[in-house]
């Protein structure tokens, strides 16, 4: 199982440059499948301040229950992007949304979004699963599945974040983490590192005050 990082260039008018994983076997001769993805934004390991309206959506959490870009309103959410049959990234990001989630329990207004970007696999069930296995499961973390359609509108176009599979079936997707304030806009893009989990929590915390 081969991992690989790259940059991507964004067709928007926000450039935003980061790292983002592409997890399965692949051979690294080919062509980097990530270079085609138009229209996403990745992470930065500087913070950068921007205000991007999320999309309608909708999709089913890990208990079976709507999940809706309407349930974001109100709150200040931080959303990873997984997959269930990840083997090595997805378990590491789902360590450290939890660690989040514990350093956070005296905020209430702070919840968390895992969306899967393989939800032709990933059932409730999966990540049900999954979220215990990794992580400690909290009333105040959904994590989402459904019509793969809207997935990948949501996350491309909404989130401004890359997913996909190359040529060879192998899933990708962007490896940080990503805050949405009270009104359903996304303000921030931050590297899964410690220093990348710091600036994310006083932003996340400035944006509840």
């Amino acid at each position: 199982m081969s991992q690989k990082r790259t940059h991507l260039r964004t067709l928007s008018s926000v450039l935003l440059v980061g790292v983002v994983s592409v997890l399965g076997c692949r051979d690294p001769k080919q062509s980097d499948p990530l270079t085609s993805t138009s229209g996403t934004i990745v992470g930065s390991a500087v913070p950068l301040d921007v205000k991007i309206p999320l999309p309608s959506f909708e999709l089913v959490d890990q208990s079976g229950a709507r999940f809706s870009s309407a349930d974001m309103r109100g709150k200040v959410w931080i959303v990873d992007f997984i997959f269930t049959s990840c083997p090595k990234i997805c378990p590491d990001l789902t360590k450290k949304m939890s660690a989040l989630v514990k350093a956070t329990e005296s905020d209430a207004d702070v919840r968390f979004l895992s969306i899967s970007v393989d939800p032709e696999n990933d059932t409730p069930a999966k990540l049900t699963d999954f979220v215990q296995k990794n992580g400690v499961a909290s009333p105040r973390w959904s994590l989402v599945t459904g019509d793969p359609k809207v997935v990948e509108e949501t996350v491309l176009r909404g989130f401004k974040v890359a997913m996909g599979k190359d040529g060879a079936g192998n899933v990708f997707h962007g490896e940080h983490f990503v805050v949405v304030d009270r009104e359903g806009r996304v303000r921030g893009f931050f590297l899964a590192d410690d220093a990348g989990t710091k600036d994310l929590l006083e932003k996340a915390r400035a944006l509840t005050r």
